[in-house]
């Protein structure tokens, strides 16, 4: 009975790296814009050309809340199908995924635009706090913004709202989802050509993980008002 249980554990031990690793190819070959951007231009090169880099990266949005579909189910259900769950992710979030994410690309531009033409006029510093705060802001509200999405039919406006508010109010979280990006830049710096296979799907993991007491709270709210 013992020696059944182990090979259980082994057996969802194996599937687990075999969900994560396709899922994360899968996010790949979506991302093939950024990489070859990477692989031909090279990451240093990307402040350089930051439009070319940010109309490269116009995939990653929809391909990173897919993945967080993905793992959200996984946690659920303890199962997946890797290719029909991943593209019925892309399918039903890809639109509302694709318009916020190209509204924060927009507004990393500008902000990034802003904060150069600043630094070179030699302006006030003030110009280039306020510039780099609403850069910051954008950053930390990405977490929230496609996990929410992911997981709730939510409007553009409303769903960045929520997440700027979830982003202040919940400190806690929002320190985690930074250490949780800072995590898998250790292991990609310790270990590059294996943590490559499974980056996206290991860091949406830690995301969604974190998020199970937040979005069970936000699906009650949700149904209260459902049946209001």
């Amino acid at each position: 009975m013992l020696e059944g249980f182990r090979i259980e554990k082994v057996l969802d031990f194996f599937n687990y790296v075999y969900w994560f690793f396709i899922v994360n190819i899968l996010f790949m070959i979506i991302n093939i814009p950024v990489i070859f951007f990477f692989l031909f231009v090279g990451f240093s090169k990307a402040v350089t050309y930051l439009p070319f880099f940010l109309v490269c990266l116009i995939p990653t949005g929809p391909a990173f809340t897919s993945v967080l579909y993905c793992m959200a189910k996984l946690l659920r259900t303890k199962d997946l199908e890797p290719f029909k769950d991943f593209f019925h992710g892309l399918k039903i979030n890809f639109k509302s995924s694709l318009l916020l994410w190209c509204l924060q690309l927009i507004f990393i531009f500008i902000l990034s635009t802003n904060l150069r033409i600043v630094s070179y006029l030699n302006l006030s510093l003030i110009f280039v706090a306020i510039f780099a705060m609403l850069l910051l802001v954008n950053f930390m509200i990405m977490p929230y913004v496609y996990i929410l999405t992911s997981r709730f039919s939510m409007g553009i406006k409303q769903t960045l709202k929520t997440s700027l508010i979830l982003s202040i109010t919940r400190p806690m979280l929002t320190i985690g989802y930074i250490a949780s990006f800072l995590f898998v830049l250790m292991l990609f710096e310790i270990s590059a050509g294996t943590t490559v296979l499974f980056i996206s799907t290991v860091l949406s993991f830690l995301l969604i993980f974190m998020s199970k007491a937040l979005l069970n709270q936000l699906e009650l709210i949700s149904q209260k008002n459902l049946n209001i």
